[in-house]
């Protein structure tokens, strides 16, 4: 599994966005961005987590428990659809997601 810098970098390449794109949306700035991105911040601010997610449209809790903020157990504390996620790899995830993206838009 990716580490959280890395996790956040692939995202922010896959959207083709500059760090310079983030700092103008989440007013993170892009010497904080490249920092959290290298894995040179220990505890990225709960806040920064927040606000990436909410501009990345990811999930929030996935980040926290990257950042070692939550556990999958803690997190599972709270009802889930599906059991047995915290197996997968991110691609996994994002292969899935994209099945439901595209489910979600053959019915609109």
């Amino acid at each position: 599994m990716s580490s959280l810098g890395q996790y956040l970098r692939e995202i922010r390449e896959k959207k083709k966005l500059s760090m310079g794109d983030v700092e103008k949306e989440t007013s993170i700035t892009t010497t904080r961005l490249n920092r959290i991105e290298h894995n040179r911040v220990e505890e990225p601010s709960p806040t920064a987590l927040k606000q990436l997610a909410e501009f990345y449209n990811i999930s929030a809790v996935d980040l926290f428990i990257k950042a070692g903020y939550l556990t999958y157990e803690s997190a599972n504390m709270c009802p889930q659809p599906f059991s047995g996620t915290e197996q997968l790899t991110d691609e996994d995830r994002e292969h899935i997601q994209q099945q439901i993206d595209y489910l979600i838009k053959k019915h609109v």
